[in-house]
């Protein structure tokens, strides 16, 4: 069955062309009545899906299909140091195109190391497709070298797709199988392929892969309107009812609309005067320099940056624009839901079962938030006319704390409200009482509701920020304030004499210290890419994520890797992958926070020990890899030696040096956006 797009394409657009250099033995089946072998058939198949990229390990068991991959004129073959950076990289590329991700592993070792990988793509709702190599067919199950149960092992991990090839001819069928399955489901789905196997001859011809746009067949031909304006009605409200506090959550699959996402999503925040929260790999989504973008939320698997947790604790309703996991804006300490949800997906595939939402938008997000505000703004002046506008919570105290207890829960960082000046956290309850935070959160309520933030729509400078003068602890000393780099790095992507390439950069974050950092101090222009491991947490990603976003564009293309020591040192072999494959004009800007400690586990856990870590000389590590790089040793540098930085094509080093007494979760900060709403 063909539909649409699909029509178009009903023979191959590419062809495959045969390796010289390929083991004899491997290609004497290739004369038969297909004129390819199956590995032939697999990368041509992989390159009818688009992608362009493979990763992987090579091996013994995989050698056919290597071979057939490096052939293949529209595929590039990336060997990675290790089969779980590969797995990694192949997770982050299917994250970055919003397409199938492809790696490919020897049997043994190089299949058990992909598990990482796997469980990223998995968690993270992406698309991607993992063939591995076996012993030949005669010698499973009790060769003594390699021999692992590998759909076993990896449907043990959750991977529920996982099958082995038993013949030839099952081969083509579990291979459309797998594809359509991750395509469709947003899932990581697993091939293991005998050697034999691999090097027999296919017993199809070269054809177009009839898989390769399954994901068209879930989406729906057009937008229901019925369902378009019963949401605009929920979201107003009725007249004689409290305006609802609503607020805007925005998630990864937002991330693959066009350039009009951004202004989409603002318009229909404007509409409701809601605040707009994304979770940290949609961050560049939605123009953070914006008054109704209040930051993060959900770093860490905690409910995020204050003003976030706030707003959150004292909403009605979310909008999910394309979150994968609700859990965290919906639920109540217990798990049960608490608040009104109204979901806007791509396709149905991707909605929600786990919780029950009001209504459902399934299509282009784009044009539903487009006609979602249109819609709005008509009810909106019709129903305010006739609303008295209430704005005080009535709810008892028992419900007040279970409304605000879980999103304070374990939530580090604070953030001044008001002109209270006072930080929103469990404690503060304790202290000062429920009615007071409810006090705050209404004063914030009121001051969005009556549109008192466009009053600093021009303000550039309202964004959270980190009071480096407050922060004494590094004073003095030879150490570089994140913050102030951060700041540095967010103004010159900003600025329109830095080159296209470092503007438009991919930021690839990894997970420690260096995540709070970046969600706090990290300002970012609509249309910027942010990767993280958002639920695996994964360290060592951002490298991997840096390479597979770079090679996942058209060159010239930069990343800027943000990483902490601890996780930089897991996988820095990598640095070689990509200076083996950059292409003329690509960058690669790694920036290493070196505090000489795991400060996630340090600070994050009371008498937590074995947190010390020693590290190399990061510069002349890049050096001897072919690249170049700085030690930032000095807050009052790191505007000239990010601006340097940026110039550099190839690889580059910020060795930054940190204080390692300064802790992200008590950072100072400080958002004047609220103060100025506040200010009157």
């Amino acid at each position: 069955c063909v539909r649409g797009e699909q029509k178009k394409q009903l023979q191959p657009t590419i062809t495959t062309k045969k390796n010289p250099t390929a083991n004899k033995n491997m290609t004497t089946e290739t004369n038969g009545k297909s004129g390819v072998n199956l590995s032939e058939w697999i990368a041509n198949a992989i390159a009818d899906t688009g992608c362009q990229v493979v990763f992987g390990g090579h091996g013994g068991a995989l050698v056919p299909l290597v071979n057939a991959v490096v052939s293949h004129p529209n595929l590039t073959w990336v060997c990675a140091r290790n089969e779980h950076d590969a797995a990694t990289m192949a997770a982050a590329y299917a994250k970055m195109t919003g397409g199938l991700g492809v790696v490919i592993a020897t049997s043994g070792p190089g299949a058990t190391n992909l598990t990482t990988g796997l469980m990223e793509a998995l968690l993270d709702q992406v698309s991607l497709l993992a063939i591995t190599g076996m012993k030949p067919t005669a010698q499973l199950g009790y060769a003594e070298f390699q021999d692992v149960n590998q759909s076993r092992l990896f449907a043990g991990a959750g991977i529920e797709w996982s099958k082995d090839a038993a013949s030839p001819e099952a081969v083509i069928p579990l291979l459309r199988d797998a594809v359509a399955t991750a395509l469709t489901r947003r899932t990581c789905a697993h091939l293991a392929i005998p050697v034999d196997i691999q090097c027999a001859s296919s017993p199809l011809p070269l054809k177009h892969f009839c898989a390769s746009h399954a994901a068209l067949q879930i989406r729906p031909p057009a937008i229901d309107t019925l369902q378009l304006d019963a949401t605009a009605a929920s979201l107003v409200g009725a007249p004689d009812a409290r305006k609802p506090r609503t607020i805007i959550a925005v998630g990864l699959r937002a991330a693959y609309g066009g350039p009009g996402m951004s202004d989409a999503i603002l318009e229909l925040a404007e509409a409701l005067n809601a605040p707009v929260l994304t979770r940290l790999h949609a961050k560049g989504v939605v123009d953070e320099s914006h008054p109704l973008s209040m930051g993060v939320i959900g770093v860490h698997g905690k409910p995020g940056l204050e003003a976030a947790a706030l707003l959150v604790s004292s909403s009605d309703c979310v909008i999910s624009i394309g979150v994968e996991d609700e859990s965290l804006l919906v639920c109540n300490l217990a798990g049960l839901q608490i608040r009104k949800v109204i979901e806007i997906e791509p396709d149905a595939m991707a909605c929600s079962t786990r919780f029950q939402a009001d209504h459902t938008i399934v299509g282009d997000i784009e044009k539903i938030c487009r006609q979602l505000a249109s819609q709005i703004e008509i009810l909106q002046i019709k129903v305010d006319k006739k609303r008295s506008i209430q704005q005080t919570m009535q709810l008892d105290e028992s419900k007040m704390m279970e409304k605000f207890s879980y999103m304070m829960h374990n939530n580090p960082t604070a953030v001044e409200i008001g002109t209270h000046k006072k930080q929103l956290s469990l404690s503060r309850i304790v202290s000062d009482g429920i009615k007071s935070v409810v006090k705050d959160a209404d004063t914030l309520w009121k001051a969005i509701h009556e549109g008192e933030w466009r009053k600093i729509q021009d303000y550039s400078d309202h964004t959270r920020v980190v009071d480096n003068e407050k922060d004494k602890i590094s004073e003095g000393k030879d150490y570089c304030h994140p913050g102030v780099l951060l700041d540095a790095l967010s103004r010159a992507r900003k600025d329109k004499s830095t080159d296209a390439v470092s503007r438009n950069a991919t930021i690839a974050v990894d997970v420690g210290d260096v995540t709070l950092w970046a969600s706090l101090c990290l300002n970012l222009e609509a249309g910027s890419r942010t990767l993280y491991s958002e639920r695996l947490g994964t360290m060592g990603y951002a490298l991997n994520a840096g390479i597979a976003s770079v090679l996942a564009c058209p060159e010239p293309k930069g990343a800027v890797v943000l990483a902490g020591d601890g996780g930089f040192q897991m996988t820095l072999n990598e640095l070689s992958t990509f200076q083996q494959h950059k292409r003329p004009g690509d960058k690669l800007l790694c920036i290493v926070l070196d505090n000489v400690v795991l400060g996630r586990v340090a600070f994050g856990f009371k008498s937590a020990k074995g947190c010390d870590l020693i590290g190399p000389d990061y510069v002349a590590l890049a050096k001897a890899y072919g690249g170049d790089g700085v030690r930032l040793d000095k807050s009052c540098d790191a505007e000239q030696v990010v601006k340097m930085a940026l110039e550099k094509e190839g690889l580059f080093l910020i060795h930054v040096i940190v204080d390692p007494n300064l802790q992200a979760d008590m950072a100072t900060v400080t958002d004047n956006s609220i103060a100025l709403m506040n200010s009157g």
